[in-house]
């Protein structure tokens, strides 16, 4: 097969936990013998190899009208993804993005050429405005698309008033109502709108959509998308590994818990981008005796996060921690993990977090909020120690029962075990591609 996968940016320029997942998919299936290429924006077009994997990069402007923004026109360059759809005539092209660069679009284009269409997301915008999934900041959200609740949300991530948002989300709806012509200018009031569209647009376009965990099978649902695979659960209960995670010479057992020593190592690991919210563990740390803890942070940078950066970072520095990595190897991430006795997760949305199956293979428990995502994979008090999401006090109060009892991480230790060959994952990702080429043929 000639296999597409098209998104959003693609190693060496990005290699967070999309372009990792799809790196493994990309070798697998040319293991398998098939043939596959990278389709991604850029902001400039230019082709490249990378680990034998050819690259093509369409130009995306830096800006968009508000018609492009709110889907009622194409995007000005989408003639030069369509010319890479007609040279390279894939079988399937399997779409990983959706956003600007990416989107309704370019699914329907290839799909009016005849080519067969799958569909991932790897993150919770698609449902989100807010993209984290956390209803004013407050709680877990089931993901359903409302126009109200969704709007006041939204603004009140913006103002921080509950009564002032829900007053200005009657305001905005009934615009929409009256005024429809306003979105025109103002794309934000048309934006929860758009993305019950967009949902609507993906489930008319796309043969097969996949889904790499159990949960955001259920929030497709409750949207009205039925017959969503879900591809891990469906066949390993309780995650996968990267085949190139840990060898198997590799002693299991972290280091730091083989030698005496008087403080607890945590490690962070991920895209320095707000929605991970590792600020809020470097803020429960200075408000408890954190001369008791190491902290680890092995990041990878975000583009667009120089603020943000400088204040994570001045966080960091103040409290006299030195461990700190950027952009470092996955071989290098794997030795830091081994070296660590819990990976946090703080975030306030994942979809399947690769750095739990990560650090379950190396034999390190989570300190995690308790999302879906993470929920789905460690279980409180057995894999880990999970604390309500975006909470300080909970965190704060879960830092305090580690510091309490010492032989509380040498049990969570000893409760995870490595999980199952991804390539079982990808394996079933093939099967649902043949499925699909056999069905034209047939046809």
């Amino acid at each position: 097969m000639k296999i597409l996968f098209a998104l959003n940016s693609f190693f060496p320029d990005s290699h967070a936990g999309t372009e990792v997942y799809v790196l493994g998919l990309a070798r697998y299936l040319r293991e398998q013998g098939h043939t596959v290429n990278i389709i991604a924006p850029s902001s400039k077009p230019r082709s490249y190899e990378y680990e034998g994997i050819h690259v093509y990069q369409y130009k995306v402007l830096t800006y968009s009208s508000s018609e492009e923004l709110n889907g009622l026109r194409p995007p000005c360059v989408l003639d030069e993804f369509k010319s890479i759809l007609g040279l390279l005539k894939p079988d399937i092209v399997h779409f990983h993005s959706y956003n600007r660069a990416m989107n309704s679009w370019h699914i329907k284009l290839a799909k009016e050429k005849g080519i067969n269409v799958v569909f991932t997301t790897h993150v919770a915008g698609l449902f989100c405005i807010r993209s984290d999934l956390c209803y004013k900041g407050n709680f877990v959200c089931d993901g359903k698309i409302r126009l109200h609740r969704c709007m006041a949300c939204y603004i009140h991530q913006r103002v921080g008033c509950p009564v002032l948002s829900e007053l200005l989300a009657v305001g905005v709806n009934i615009s929409n109502l009256l005024l429809p012509w306003l979105k025109n200018f103002k794309p934000f009031l048309y934006s929860v709108r758009k993305k019950k569209k967009d949902l609507a647009l993906i489930y008319r376009y796309t043969d097969k959509i996949i889904s790499i965990s159990k949960w955001m099978v259920e929030t497709y649902r409750i949207n009205g998308i039925e017959n969503v695979i879900p591809i891990v659960y469906e066949i390993v209960k309780g995650g996968f590994q990267s085949s190139e995670t840990i060898a198997d010479d590799v002693d299991i057992v972290p280091p730091s818990l083989n030698q005496k020593k008087d403080k607890i190592k945590l490690i962070f690991v991920g895209r320095l981008y707000p929605i991970k919210n590792v600020e809020i563990l470097l803020d429960a740390l200075s408000q408890i005796d954190y001369s008791k803890f190491d902290l680890i942070i092995a990041i990878i940078l975000d583009k667009n996060s120089s603020a943000y950066y400088k204040s994570i970072r001045a966080k960091y520095d103040s409290m006299d921690f030195k461990s700190w990595h950027e952009n470092i190897s996955s071989e290098e991430v794997k030795q830091l993990i081994l070296s660590s006795d819990m990976l946090c997760l703080p975030s306030r949305s994942e979809v399947a977090p690769l750095v739990i199956h990560e650090a379950f293979n190396c034999g390190v428990p989570i300190l995690g909020s308790d999302i879906p995502a993470i929920r789905e994979m460690v279980v409180n008090e057995k894999h880990g120690l999970l604390f309500k999401s975006n909470s300080l006090d909970s965190i704060k109060r879960t830092l305090n029962v580690i510091m309490a009892d010492s032989s509380l991480i040498p049990i969570l230790r000893n409760n995870v075990s490595q999980m199952s060959d991804i390539n079982l994952v990808y394996k079933r990702i093939e099967e649902v591609y043949k499925e699909m080429v056999i069905d034209d043929k047939t046809i």
